[in-house]
């Protein structure tokens, strides 16, 4: 299993990452390229992945902390890439929709008083 946490900066996300089974390391990589591209595109306050095998396949879970409201997508794939591909695609949709949201909002900030 692979644990680590991880800040790369001041306005990226805190990154937490999980393996169960035997994931190759290129595998974790490949994940973290496709969610550093969610973190440009919206500001993430913080990512939860798990990887696993899953049977023959793989398994991807991701939770993304967006403007405090968490969104949650998980998938299965024949092979690593389709399953973080796919879990990509599902969570930068609802990342979409929660920042169309707040940006909806009229008071999306803090409040001055």
């Amino acid at each position: 299993m692979i644990q680590g946490t991880t800040a790369t900066g001041q306005d990226q996300p805190v990154v937490h990452v999980t393996t169960r089974g035997r994931v190759d390391p290129v595998v974790v990589g490949y994940a973290l390229d496709q969610l550093r591209c969610l973190a440009a595109e919206h500001p993430l306050d913080s990512l939860r992945v798990e990887v696993a095998r899953d049977g023959h396949g793989m398994r991807v879970e991701v939770t993304a902390v967006l403007a405090g409201r968490a969104v949650r997508a998980a998938t299965a794939g024949c092979t690593p890439r389709a399953a973080i591909d796919r879990v990509y695609d599902e969570i930068t949709g609802q990342a979409q929709l929660v920042a169309r949201w707040v940006r909806s909002r009229p008071h999306s900030g803090h409040d001055s008083g």
